[in-house]
């Protein structure tokens, strides 16, 4: 019988039949089909790896800013209700005048004055602003409603802080104006130095604006509240898992960002 036409007839059959009589042939082979498996499982598993680390930094990322604007939305709130309380007190001088200071209360009086001089600065934390800008964290978040969500919280923070800033700045200069003044150094009691300062125009008209800026700063912080708590509402996520002491994703601020 020809063998070797026997061999050479049943195509995959006679394939198997000569791996199976060559040692080298399978050694080979099973070296070849080991290394394309391990090529194959590596990457996978580095691309698996991978896309984990990228979702769990993604994470993180939402977190640590949520957890910022947290802090931010809770100081907005608490600066909200003491500029309440301060144009109260501006309000009882303002509705004695002209005829009326005599009869102020000397403590409404006193803290009037102590009101006019104290600027309530807030200082603004602009680190987290300039992470989230920075490149690293625009690659680590694809969530488009997110980034659409920091930019208008970010816009509101922007816009009332120039609003304040303005504001004190005004207040202040006033304030100065008046304090150095001879008029006011010669006065003997706090409702003679409310009276002092509530005779003036531009302080009457300061008031008018403070009354307004009141308002608008309780409004912004009532809409950075609501927008953090609608979202944090749609991604799960409690004031509690803003603080879990396990987040440790890092990120350095882009120091070319502008301020």
């Amino acid at each position: 019988m020809d063998t070797s036409k026997k061999y050479s007839q049943g195509g995959t059959r006679g394939l198997m039949y000569r791996i199976r009589r060559s040692a080298w042939v399978r050694t080979t082979l099973s070296g070849l089909v080991g290394t394309t498996l391990g090529i194959i499982l590596t990457f996978g598993t580095r691309t698996c790896a991978d896309k984990v680390a990228k979702e769990r930094t993604a994470r993180m990322t939402t977190k640590m800013v949520m957890r910022h604007l947290n802090t931010t939305t809770t100081q907005y709130g608490k600066m909200a209700e003491e500029m309440k309380k301060t144009d109260s007190v501006f309000q009882y001088i303002y509705n004695l005048y002209p005829d009326s200071l005599a009869y102020a209360d000397k403590e409404k009086a006193h803290e009037f004055c102590n009101c006019f001089g104290s600027s309530g600065f807030y200082a603004s934390n602009k680190s987290t602003e300039k992470i989230f800008n920075s490149m690293a964290t625009w690659e680590s978040i694809k969530d488009k409603e997110f980034i659409d969500f920091i930019g208008t919280y970010f816009s509101l923070v922007d816009k009332m802080d120039a609003m304040l800033d303005e504001t004190n700045g005004r207040r202040m200069a006033l304030f100065y104006d008046i304090y150095t003044s001879d008029e006011f150094y010669d006065t003997e009691s706090a409702r003679d130095g409310a009276a002092v300062f509530i005779k003036r125009h531009d302080v009457r008209a300061f008031i008018v604006q403070y009354s307004f800026m009141a308002n608008i700063v309780n409004m912004y912080a009532q809409m950075l509240k609501s927008l953090q708590t609608e979202y944090m509402k749609k991604v799960d996520l409690t004031v509690d898992d803003l603080y879990e002491v396990s987040d440790t994703v890092v990120y350095k601020a882009n120091e070319s960002v502008a301020m």
